[in-house]
């Protein structure tokens, strides 16, 4: 036995060798799903790329006829970096192309900046970074939530530096670093900036005790490093506040998640899914498995030794973990009917969390190795589970995007969605990524927390004929002002019947002509017959 555990030990530390190129390598893999097809399909995506389109033509031609329909938010808000981004790369790159672009930065630097945080805590247990690839395709992330997963990038790149500079000091010049960093994780998403926030208060917690001592340099140190802390926070906390007079919640009601859907979110390991949940559920198992192992030996073992002070590290980790725990039953998963998702968000730093508190412990070699080749192997069958899934719908995609090429600059679009396919909910605006239209149906401009709106006061009434009589595509304070929808795009279910999509809507055969139908016969587009005025 002595002998077979001697033989693991050479082996594992050869092996630590080649570890840092091995992980390079699973980065590269985990970049495969966005790499190998001309698009990556998401829900919020296209929407994404749509509104960077027509932020960039605002910009460059602002009495163009988008600004009769679309206008810039007066509120600063926070959701900004996944547009700055894609509209710097939408300057010289296609839209898909720099869409690549902005997700490749998050795929590559996010486990890059995770592993960033674990090496200045100084933990030796670098095996446990692999845990992290599995999340970084989430459900959210398919949904499209740019901003919050770019807030990650940020989120361990300005805590992994905040802690190595309370190890060495903070100097003026490395506070001013810090506060632009803290800055870019306030615009890329608000909650990311109240972990920040969370996780820097629970850190400095363990100072308490040097600031009730009675050593008067202690405490003035304490004081001092604090005082710092807090003013390179300052602008970030200013702007939050700012962001919640000026967007208080709705008067819708406030969801709490039960204590059985926190059960199954957890054992389900819910934001390491992303598309296909039974699929992956074969490999989120395995995880979950690794969790709870893992977690049990530590429990376990803490039990045996309980008279060994537990370290300041694990002490501050364990804290969040618990915390986090707590949130997801303590904090509502949707607030006044505005902000949603927040269980799911919680559970992602809940877990990420995890481990790195298991990473602060030591774990025998066995289960070390144990826990390698089946983090990896879920890695694996995950991202081929993802692979397969993006080239099925990448190729629906191509089929709407085909459609773009007949419409019109500053047309206006009015599309219509049949489908049951979650992911392509705001799939017609991809019609808009290359060319500036106005699609009636835009989510972002619709709601308060994002660059552009809807400029009420001058849209005009959009309908399907120029009869007044005919429903409005659009609410306008403008009821006399008329205009006729210029196209038509509706995306169904697959369909045998051709004439199904005139059937289901007569008002196409009088007042439109089908210029467009795809080939799986999802996508039809129809222009304004020109007799029709």
């Amino acid at each position: 036995m002595t002998q077979i555990r001697h033989s693991l030990t050479r082996i594992y530390q050869a092996a630590g060798k080649y570890e840092p190129a091995f992980f390079y390598l699973l980065l590269l893999i985990n970049t495969l799903p966005v790499l190998l097809f001309k698009n990556f399909p998401t829900v919020d995506g296209p929407a994404h790329l749509y509104n960077t389109r027509l932020i960039l033509d605002l910009l460059q031609n602002p009495d163009s006829g988008l600004s009769d329909f679309l206008m810039f938010n007066p509120h600063l808000n926070p959701n900004l970096i996944g547009h700055v981004l894609l509209g710097a790369f939408m300057l010289f790159l296609p839209a898909l192309v720099a869409e690549k672009v902005v997700l490749l930065v998050y795929l590559i630097l996010f486990p890059v900046a995770f592993r960033y945080l674990l090496s200045v805590l100084r933990i030796k247990e670098t095996w446990l970074v692999y845990f992290v690839f599995p999340f970084t395709y989430s459900f959210m992330f398919f949904y499209g939530f740019y901003n919050f997963h770019l807030g990650l990038v940020f989120f361990f790149f300005t805590l992994g530096f905040w802690i190595r500079t309370m190890q060495k000091g903070f100097s003026w010049r490395v506070c001013i670093g810090l506060a632009l960093l803290s800055m870019m994780v306030f615009f890329s998403h608000l909650f990311v900036f109240a972990m920040l926030l969370l996780t820097i208060g629970i850190i400095n917690m363990s100072a308490v005790s040097d600031l009730l001592s009675n050593n008067s340099v202690h405490r003035k140190a304490v004081f001092n490093t604090w005082l710092r802390q807090l003013l390179i926070l300052l602008p970030g906390i200013i702007l939050t506040i700012i962001y919640f007079v000026t967007h208080p919640p709705g008067n819708g009601v406030s969801e709490y998640t039960s204590w059985s859907e926190i059960w199954l979110m957890i054992k389900h390991v819910q934001p390491a899914k992303g598309v296909d949940y039974i699929k992956e559920d074969i490999f989120t198992k395995w995880i979950f498995f690794l969790f709870v192992l893992i977690t049990g030996y530590h429990l376990i073992n803490r039990i045996r030794k309980l008279k060994k002070p537990v370290t300041r590290q694990s002490f501050i980790w364990g804290i969040l973990v618990v915390l986090l725990f707590l949130a997801l039953k303590l904090v509502p998963n949707t607030v006044g009917g505005n902000f949603g998702f927040v269980s799911s968000r919680l559970l992602v730093f809940f877990f990420l969390f995890l481990i790195v508190f298991l990473a602060t412990l030591r774990t025998p070699l066995w289960l070390k190795i144990i826990a390698f080749v089946i983090i990896n192997y879920a890695n694996i069958g995950l991202l081929n589970v993802y692979v397969h899934a993006t080239e099925k719908n990448s190729a629906i995609v191509e089929q709407v995007i085909a459609a773009s090429a007949l419409i019109e600059p500053y047309s206006t679009v009015y599309p219509i969605y049949s489908s049951n396919d979650w992911l392509f909910t705001h799939v017609s605006n991809y019609l808009g990524i290359d060319t500036p239209m106005i699609i009636t149906k835009n989510y972002e401009a619709s709601l308060d927390y994002f660059p552009l709106k809807w400029n009420y006061a001058q849209l005009p009434n959009l309908r399907v004929s120029d009869s007044p009589n005919d429903t409005r595509i659009l609410y306008t304070e403008n009821p006399d002002q008329h205009q006729q929808i210029d196209y038509v795009f509706i995306f169904s279910e697959d369909s045998n019947n051709p004439n199904e999509t005139l059937d289901s809507y007569p008002f196409l055969n009088q007042n439109y002509t089908l210029v467009y139908k795809s080939e799986n016969q999802r996508a039809s587009l129809f222009r304004k017959k020109e007799s029709v005025n």
